[in-house]
C-alpha cells in the first residue's frame, strides 16, 4: 500500500456557537481531509477497521498528538515502523501516540468520562478509539448492562467531541452495537467503508 497521501486541513472561520449560560464562545471548524475522505471536528466518524485507526494515528498528527484509547488491544509499534519509515520520524510519531489500553467495558467508559478531559485539556485534538465494541461482547456480561455502559460511553464521547471541537475516530468489529450507534445518531454507518 502506497503512503503517500494527500492532506488537507481546513480551518474556516471561528463561528458563534449557541449562548452557553448568556455567553457565546467562538469556535473553529476544522475538517481534515485524507485521499478524499474527511473527518470534522466536533464529531465521531466511524472509520472501516483497526488498520484504518492504526494507519490515522501517524497520519493525523498534522493536527496534534493522538490519544489512542485501544479498546480492540491492536496498537501496534512495530506495524507503524514498518509501514511509516520511509515518510515519518517513526520514533517522533509514536511518542506524540499516548495510548490508554482499557480492558473492561468500566475501564473504557472511565478513561472516556475522565482519562481522556485531561489529554484534551493539555493540547491533544485527536481521539481515536478502535474495535470500540470489542469489549462489550466478552464472556459472562448481560445484554442489558452492555447495552446501558455502551450508550453511555458513547454519549460521554459525543460530549466530549464537540465540548472540546476535536476529531473522534473510532471503528466497530461487530454488528449489533454499530447497529445501535446508528440507530441512536440517525447516521448509518457504511458495512464497507472506503479504505484509506
Amino acid at each position: 500500500m502506497d503512503r503517500q497521501q494527500q492532506i488537507t486541513i481546513d480551518k474556516s472561520s471561528p463561528h458563534e456557537t449557541p449562548p452557553i449560560g448568556g455567553q457565546s464562545a467562538p469556535v473553529e471548524t476544522q475538517t481534515f481531509t485524507l485521499e478524499g475522505q474527511s473527518f470534522e471536528a466536533g464529531k465521531i466518524t466511524v472509520v472501516q477497521g483497526a488498520t484504518v485507526c492504526l494507519d490515522l494515528s501517524v497520519q493525523m498528527q498534522s493536527v496534534s498528538r493522538i490519544l489512542f484509547i485501544d479498546a480492540g488491544n491492536v496498537f501496534n509499534p512495530y506495524y507503524i515502523h514498518r509501514n511509516f519509515r520511509e515518510i515519518a520520524d517513526v520514533k517522533q510519531a509514536l511518542e506524540n501516540i499516548s495510548v490508554s489500553r482499557p480492558f473492561t467495558i468500566y475501564q473504557l467508559r472511565q478513561v472516556v468520562e475522565f482519562e481522556a478531559e485531561k489529554q484534551l485539556q493539555n493540547g491533544c485534538r485527536v481521539l481515536i478509539i478502535p474495535c470500540i465494541d470489542d469489549l462489550f461482547y466478552e464472556d459472562g456480561l448481560q445484554i442489558w448492562e452492555a447495552r446501558e455502559v455502551f450508550s453511555q460511553t458513547m454519549k460521554s464521547l459525543d460530549a466530549l467531541a464537540k465540548k472540546h471541537n476535536i476529531f473522534c475516530l473510532i471503528s466497530f468489529v461487530g454488528k449489533y452495537f454499530r447497529k445501535m450507534h446508528e440507530e441512536s445518531t440517525g447516521v448509518l454507518v457504511p458495512n464497507e467503508a472506503a479504505r484509506l
